[in-house]
């Protein structure tokens, strides 16, 4: 695995996960335990929060992109691209708080235990390997 392998795989993720929500909005609420009607009533906020994650995930591909075209800086132990460090902050700033948001949710019975849970784990997983992408 190179080292931009984690990297990559968030960015692609946030990436799928956030088309798949913009078009399927109401399988985000269901699958966390809300009801048809909730689903229907709040797919626009879920859209909104799709838009996001798919555009940092491309913004970061786009970055890394953008790095490896001048991989003799980091060869030269320049590091990350500054952009690319931004953009992966940036996605930790973001994931930190659907974590926070989860966990509120959870505390509060309105999202059930397992898939909340499994939200939870996802947010703040992906919050550290941001983290430590961002940090090396």
């Amino acid at each position: 695995m190179t080292t931009t392998s984690p990297i990559v795989a968030l960015a692609a993720g946030r990436a799928v996960i956030g088309s798949a929500v913009f078009l399927r909005p109401t399988l985000l609420v269901k699958g966390l335990g809300g009801d048809s009607a909730t689903a229907e009533r709040t797919a626009w906020l879920a859209r909104m929060f799709a838009v996001r994650d798919f555009a940092l995930g491309v913004g970061v591909l786009w970055a890394l992109n953008r790095s490896r075209r001048g991989r003799a800086a980091t060869l030269l132990g320049a590091g990350l691209d500054p952009m690319l460090r931004e953009l992966l902050l940036l996605g930790v700033l973001c994931d930190a708080g659907d974590a926070v948001a989860v966990a509120g949710a959870l505390r509060g019975g309105h999202v059930r235990p397992l898939p909340g849970g499994a939200a939870l784990v996802t947010g703040l997983g992906a919050a550290a390997v941001g983290i430590a992408a961002a940090t090396r």
